[in-house]
């Protein structure tokens, strides 16, 4: 019947769509099982991953104290903005509100994504550190609408001294991705905090600690709901240093208005006592967001702010390198105690006419004399005699012209000239008249005022300088044996000089009621006389750097000092008064009487 030919074809229709249903069930089935119970584990972790986050525990930097265990350098928590990319959905608003209403400008922020675009997203971006009452509460107000902008409590430092001793100190900041490339760096990630310069540069390892973390579950608009666990960061290594406090704000006040640098140490094993560069800068204003434009004043400052000239600054040394041609003459045996040069004031040498600063002239002159009035022809022919290589010898063991292995970073060498540097600079032969401004400072030559220290402390103790450090050693001080430089006699004769700087010579406003000070002056030429009368701003441009290089007491050496004034003039009177003035705070003088009007001698 036809009916029965239809339903046959119906039920073959039913049986055809009851396989696909059935298959199409079978493969819903086979994925739920696949996804719930083969993967199961797997897909719970990945869930858990959506709101687990683990969040890193800055550490803080271990303390910077002076000698007397007094605080230079601390933390304080502060609030840092911090940016949360996977929460961020539109970017150019929220750029418009960071300039706004947090200060953040937008090539900043934009730097900063750059930065961290090759990082998991995951992972937040620190923007801005010590915010303001206002900024804080913005952020808190608006945080529905930016869910993408959060608080963090972070340890910030905290520069007690402000701009004191900010070139010994130095300042931190954000790791930058150059820095990321260098070993030293291995194993941060952008936007740690590393030291920049100074101490904390050098010794950013040990005083930067160890971070912690904590695991969170966080909501749907990124807020903290449960600490799952927590690992507390380990605070850094705290610093002892070997600055005291006292001394360094005493120097530090009588520099005020100078451009230069000083260095106190302890001749006996170098710790650093106090080291000042002017001008100076704020460590503080890193701590925060430093605008470009604050940036680029520093940068583009004339003066160099952010240079530590104390071992950054290479000067020629002007007359306090006579005691260098002095010691090294004795040293290699010239018979210095019984030979007198005439001082004519003006002469011909080599060719070329040459100045004593005593344009009548010294007329004969011997070695005590000379180093007492800083008589440039006993130096002109005594260094003519020693040769410059014999210089260059005798200034690199004395601690010039080479760096002094200070732990600072950035220092530099400084130069002193010799035949091989020429030939290997200018490819060509050293002249003995070349020899005549070397002998007096001048020339090639270009020291450091931390080197100056050093071949002050060589001088006191008759021995190769120690090398210098701005830290304190954790137990007692190794006993050093160094090297003697000078037989006693001569030692006796080099000290004798120089303490008749100070008593009756260039130096006398280094005097000091009770105390033995030897020193010396120096006056440093920037250009040459016949230039420097052509010029209508001499004074100010190029008006000569004053020098003064002393240690006391002169029979027990406990304080070495080197002084640079830039633009200062004589050394005897820019310079020798303020190294009296850290002697009398070093000693605790109160107020030893001034030297008379009219007693202080012209003189380099």
């Amino acid at each position: 019947m036809w009916w029965d030919r239809n339903l046959s074809i119906y039920q073959k229709r039913i049986l055809i769509l009851e396989i696909i249903v059935g298959s199409v069930m079978l493969l819903l089935f086979g994925r739920l099982w696949y996804l719930q119970v083969t993967r199961g584990e797997h897909y719970r972790i990945q869930a858990e991953k959506n709101r687990l986050r683990i969040i890193e525990l800055p550490a803080p930097r271990g303390l910077i104290l002076d000698r007397q265990g007094r605080v230079l350098v601390d933390n304080e928590i502060s609030f840092s903005l911090i940016l949360r990319r996977e929460f961020m959905k539109d970017k150019p608003r929220l750029l418009g509100v960071l300039e706004a209403h947090l200060g953040l400008e937008r090539s900043h922020v934009e730097k900063k994504l750059e930065e961290f675009r090759q990082v998991p997203t995951v992972y937040p971006i620190p923007l801005k550190n010590r915010l303001e009452f206002r900024e804080i509460a913005y952020v808190e107000a608006h945080h529905e609408r930016f869910p993408e902008l959060s608080l963090e409590w972070v340890p910030t430092r905290r520069y007690v001294l402000g701009p004191q001793a900010s070139h010994i100190i130095g300042y931190v900041g954000e790791v930058t991705p150059a820095e990321l490339r260098q070993p030293q760096f291995q194993g941060l990630a952008p936007g740690d905090i590393v030291g920049k310069s100074g101490l904390e540069r050098f010794h950013n390892e040990a005083v930067m600690g160890t971070k912690g973390q904590e695991k969170v579950f966080i909501n749907s608009i990124g807020q903290i709901t449960r600490v799952v666990e927590r690992v507390p960061a380990e605070k850094g290594r705290d610093l002892h240093i070997s600055i005291d406090v006292d001394l360094q704000s005493r120097a530090e006040e009588i520099m005020e208005e100078q451009k230069g640098a000083l260095v106190a140490l302890d001749p006996r094993n170098g710790e650093v006592l106090c080291l000042v560069s002017k001008p100076e800068f704020d460590p503080n204003l890193f701590v925060g967001h430093l605008k470009s434009s604050q940036w680029r004043s520093l940068i583009d400052d004339p003066d160099k702010p952010l240079q530590n000239k104390a071992i950054q600054g290479a000067y020629a040394p002007g007359s306090i390198f006579k005691i260098l041609v002095a010691a090294a003459s004795l040293g290699e045996g010239l018979d210095l105690e019984n030979t007198i040069y005439n001082c004519p004031g003006e002469a011909t040498m080599f060719g070329r006419v040459v100045h004593c600063w005593n344009a009548s002239g010294h007329g004969g002159v011997g070695l005590l004399e000379a180093i007492t009035n800083s008589c440039n022809f006993f130096f002109y022919n005594t260094g003519v005699k020693l040769g410059v290589d014999r210089i260059h010898k005798w200034s690199l063991k004395m601690g010039l012209g080479r760096r002094t292995g200070i732990d600072l970073p950035a220092e530099r060498p400084g130069l002193i000239p010799s035949s091989a540097w020429k030939k290997k600079v200018y490819g060509q032969n050293w002249y003995a008249g070349e020899t005549i401004s070397v002998a007096i400072g001048q020339g090639a030559v270009s020291v450091t005022p931390l080197q100056v220290a050093l071949f002050m402390s060589a001088i006191a103790l008759n021995q190769a300088p120690p090398v210098p450090t701005c830290c304190l050693p954790e137990g007692p001080r190794p006993v050093e044996t160094r090297e003697r430089l000078l037989s006693p006699q001569h030692h006796r004769l080099m000290v004798q000089g120089m303490v008749n700087v100070v008593e009756f010579g260039t130096g006398t406003r280094a005097r000091l009621d009770g105390i033995r000070v030897a020193g010396k002056t120096g006056t440093a030429q920037l250009i040459n006389t016949d230039t420097a009368e052509r010029i209508q701003d001499y004074q100010k441009l190029f008006r000569e750097n004053s020098w003064f290089a002393c240690f006391a007491p002169a029979d027990d050496p406990r304080i070495a000092i080197a002084v640079v004034i830039e633009h200062g003039g004589h050394g005897g009177e820019a310079a020798a008064p303020v190294a009296r003035e850290v002697m009398k705070k070093f000693f605790k003088i109160d107020s030893p009487p001034e030297p008379p009007p009219g007693e202080v001698p012209p003189g380099n």
